[in-house]
């Protein structure tokens, strides 16, 4: 009995542990590798990894009405309004070494599914909501050090340098054409110069969604590249000015987000047999320029050949080398000393009416009239924009789009649109 004053004297003094105090670290290592049996770990992360981590993100939420349902289509409906989530991302950059890093995009979309309408007289209720999902929309390496010298590579699933956009996740009800045809993304390689004195140029490969007709074998078939230039004229002496110009190529157009899109595929109801579809090549043009409180950009992009002589059902003799364009300007001043800008604009395509054809993008095969994608593209639109900055990075933009269809139903229709999208950044 008089033993245990001793140990706990020992045990005080750091002489001796009692029982379960400390374990061997082998031992705590064999555990922990049962606990993480079948699961995704990292063999580098430690304390000091996540200082090299940095994460962001945005989301929008946006109110909508106008005089078709679903808002902003070319459905023979009535009047309609709808308030949802357009977008979710969260951003990560990780600093893998001073001359690579890792980028994470996860999003989670929200938007009403314009592809989901079930004929062009009615709308289906399911088409009133999006995805509701989370999925990496990005996530590649970048191999680069432009302090040094000017090359990079970018590998990974991003969005590959064809056409230039700076809202991936604008709402489709005024989304451009040009845009439309131009926005890829998927499994890609990416090897781009960007000098110093402002010329720039890529070239990529990519994995894409489609394959040729009667093809059964797994490629990697698509491909592209960009050459630009771009300066901000201080040689010119002139202040707050800008210019930018590109000229890019895909070979295969029919990889574009709008024909095979991360949620719900398009592609499974422009054919009712076959998603092949030979490749069809395009072209985009883009410049925009800045000027003191001004600024303005126009783009356009089109196919290089007919899209219906490439797709398996087609009959159509039409031409159908579909083209996308848009031109907007845009001026910033302070309202209430809150940065704003006025901005206005007008989008145009071409050969569109094969879109309409009764054996590809039909909506119903009885409906009669107008096909899936003649529901939303527009053959003009014209686009007003008002935005605010309410509070550091917190703005509201206010749209009002006045779009017209091709002419393909019995009825040309007309498409009247109010927006308001509020978007946060952090």
């Amino acid at each position: 009995m008089k033993l245990k004053p001793v140990v706990a004297s020992l045990v005080v003094l750091g002489l001796m542990a009692p029982a379960l105090a400390h374990k061997p670290m082998k031992s705590v290592v064999a555990q922990q590798a049962v606990v993480d049996q079948n699961s995704v770990i990292s063999t580098v992360c430690s304390d000091s990894w996540f200082n090299r981590i940095t994460i962001g993100g945005m989301g929008s939420v946006v109110g909508i009405a106008g005089n078709r349902d679903l808002p902003g289509s070319f459905a023979n409906t009535g009047n309609s309004s709808d308030l949802y989530i357009n977008n979710v991302n969260l951003l990560a950059n990780v600093n893998l070494s001073n001359w690579s890093k890792f980028t994470l995009n996860l999003a989670y979309l929200g938007a009403p599914d314009q592809w989901r309408m079930t004929s062009s007289s009615s709308a289906d209720l399911t088409g009133n909501s999006g995805s509701h999902r989370i999925f990496a929309d990005e996530a590649y390496v970048t191999f680069s050090d432009l302090a040094k010298h000017p090359l990079y590579v970018k590998i990974g699933k991003a969005y590959v340098p064809f056409g230039e956009y700076n809202d991936q996740y604008v709402p489709w009800q005024i989304e451009s054409p040009a845009q439309m045809l131009a926005q890829t993304n998927g499994p890609t390689a990416i090897v781009g110069l960007a000098t110093d004195f402002g010329l720039y140029a890529s070239a990529f490969a990519l994995k894409g969604s489609t394959q040729p007709i009667n093809s059964t074998t797994n490629n990697i078939r698509n491909w592209g590249g960009k050459i630009g230039y771009q300066d901000n004229l201080a040689n010119f002496n002139a202040p707050n000015a800008r210019v930018n110009f590109n000229l890019s190529y895909i070979r295969n157009v029919w990889d574009s987000l709008a024909f095979t899109p991360d949620t719900a595929l398009p592609q499974s109801t422009l054919s009712s047999s076959t998603t092949a579809r030979d490749p069809v090549g395009a072209l985009s043009a883009h410049v925009d320029m800045s000027y003191k409180a001004f600024s303005a950009y126009a783009d356009w992009v089109g196919t290089l050949t007919n899209m219906h002589e490439t797709y398996t059902n087609a009959t159509s003799t039409a031409s159908s080398k579909f083209w996308g364009a848009n031109v907007n300007a845009a001026y910033a001043f302070e309202t209430m000393s809150h940065d704003s800008s006025l901005g206005a604009g007008i989008q145009f395509s071409g050969n569109g009416e094969w879109f309409g054809e009764s054996s590809v993008g039909k909506i119903s095969p009885s409906a009669g009239t107008g096909g899936l994608f003649s529901m939303v593209i527009p053959k003009w639109r014209a686009v007003a924009e008002y935005k605010v900055n309410l509070y550091k990075n917190t703005d509201l933009g206010v749209v009002y789009a006045h779009s017209k269809s091709y002419d393909i139903s019995s009825a040309d229709r007309t498409s009247n649109t109010g927006l308001a999208c509020l978007t946060v950044k952090f």
